[in-house]
């Protein structure tokens, strides 16, 4: 309190107030060795200068493994797209009518250590401009896993596929012309799911409904009502 009532008077005459920013990090709660407590707390002293200058902030675990997350982040995201190292679970959708296997929805998951769901690897992807990547990868690894399964008698071939689709991304014209020869036995199966965790570019929404009904599949919201 006393710090933070106090000036500094310069030279010229000119008054600046004193500000003293700290972080703090409990024994044994935080950590249990002296290098780990001076590590946290000077995590949180920076957090706090970044913030409101003049507090003491106790270390947070979650915000720190966050900001750990985002550092690390380029290098696990150019690893999961250079590798296409994302595997896709076929999640049932069942006709409340008859009980019949209407479709099957394609659930990314990611086979990077520290990437544990799609939202981490949107989350990176957005931050290193990588969502188109990202975007591709889905359609064409998604599709293949469909296909697989298909082949291997796990899913039903007549089967509708629904794909989660980035609102403010699109595949390029010769991404959907490459998709369409590749997949020219499934593509009139695809159901595209506009997901809603992205802001939507109308533009581009426009462009790949189009290019999806071109090719004779349909489109559906994700996630309806949220």
């Amino acid at each position: 309190m006393r710090i933070g009532a106090s000036t500094l008077t310069m030279p010229d005459g000119t008054e600046m107030k004193l500000r003293v920013s700290a972080g703090v990090a409990w024994y044994p709660e935080d950590a249990q060795t002296l290098e780990e407590l001076i590590r946290y707390a000077d995590f949180a002293m920076y957090g706090s200068k970044h913030s409101k200058k003049g507090t003491i902030l106790n270390f947070n675990r979650a915000i720190y493994q966050e900001d750990l997350f985002m550092q690390n982040g380029p290098e696990k995201i150019n690893a999961l797209i250079e590798g296409r190292l994302v595997d896709f679970a076929l999640q049932p959708i069942v006709s409340a009518r008859d009980g019949a296997v209407y479709g099957y929805e394609l659930l990314m998951r990611p086979r990077v250590e520290g990437i544990s769901t799609p939202l981490d690897v949107l989350k990176l992807a957005r931050a290193n401009s990588k969502l188109y990547q990202i975007e591709e990868l889905t359609w064409f690894e998604g599709l293949k896993a469909f296909e697989a399964c298909c082949k291997a008698g796990l899913a039903d071939p007549g089967a509708r596929v629904f794909i989660n689709s980035i609102a403010s991304e699109s595949l390029s014209e010769a991404d959907f012309a490459r998709l369409k020869e590749r997949f020219a036995d499934l593509t009139e199966r695809i159901v595209m799911e506009i997901t809603e965790g992205e802001p939507l570019d109308p533009q581009q929404n426009d462009w790949k409904c189009e290019s999806v009904k071109r090719m004779g599949g349909i489109v559906a919201l994700d996630d309806f009502g949220s």
